[in-house]
């Protein structure tokens, strides 16, 4: 969307993305280069090798204060170094995918409130795939892990539901790293802020809510921040413009997710 507004007021677009050559589940510069054909841009594209992730550990540390989970930073790392040897601003897609619908968590929580059937079908069959792991590592797997994570989903609250699409790790796991335990009040106050708007009615607005309050300002806009200006490269957000969130917020949430499509434009 931002690519082909933005060729509306340039001839010569400069577009940009990163794939991965050992991990091809992860790679979508294909679709990349089909809008950048659409839209006649100047596109290029960095293919990455898992050493080349490695290779930049180190450098990523250096520019991040605190713990931070989202091993993705690597990648953007990359990303913004390579672009800022083309240009010094730069356009990002951050924060359509929480207003307006667009993760498999949004997809998977719409189920669980509207198609029921579906829902109490995976929760009878979750025994059966308590003893599958799965992985991403393909697409069989993948669909298995997802499965399985989605009927123990179905058993919880919508506010504990939420919360654990969104970690990493569960909070047990959480808990056994630590050299100190925390006592339940420490854990479950940052849950319990964060999950406050999450009721679980007909309207998924409430879910929609938490992204941008926890996953936007906990994760994905720290990481660009961090990365970008490692890097001296500045990175604005379009979808983020209060405009844009006020006009997102005032539409049911029919009008984003349905039963066929995420994201949806009208």
């Amino acid at each position: 969307m931002i690519s082909a507004l933005a060729a509306r007021h340039t001839k010569h677009l400069k577009t940009f993305s990163i794939g991965f050559k050992d991990e091809p589940m992860f790679d979508e510069t294909k679709y990349a280069q089909l809008v950048a054909k659409k839209h006649k841009t100047e596109h290029t594209v960095f293919k990455l090798s898992n050493s080349d992730l490695y290779e930049v550990l180190h450098d990523v540390l250096n520019y991040i204060d605190e713990p931070f989970a989202d091993s993705s930073a690597l990648n953007v790392f990359i990303l913004s170094r390579q672009t800022r040897k083309h240009v010094t601003v730069a356009l990002s897609g951050d924060g359509a995918d929480e207003i307006f619908g667009g993760y498999n968590k949004h997809r998977a929580e719409w189920l669980i409130r509207n198609n029921h059937l579906f829902t109490n079908t995976v929760k009878l069959f979750s025994p059966l795939l308590s003893g599958i792991s799965g992985s991403r590592n393909s697409k069989y797997e993948n669909k298995l892990r997802q499965l399985h994570r989605f009927a123990n989903g179905a058993k919880q609250n919508a506010a504990n539901r939420y919360w654990r699409w969104c970690s990493f790790i569960d909070e047990h796991h959480a808990q056994s790293l630590l050299k100190q335990k925390h006592d339940s009040d420490d854990v479950n106050h940052p849950k319990n802020y964060f999950t406050n708007s999450v009721t679980g009615g007909s309207d998924m607005n409430d879910v929609f809510e938490a992204d941008v309050n926890l996953v936007l300002q906990g994760d994905m806009l720290v990481k660009v921040d961090l990365m970008s200006m490692a890097n001296s490269l500045e990175v604005r957000t379009p979808f983020l413009d209060f405009e844009m969130v006020n006009y997102a917020f005032g539409l049911p949430s029919a009008y984003k997710i349905d039963r066929q499509n995420q994201k949806k434009n009208y």
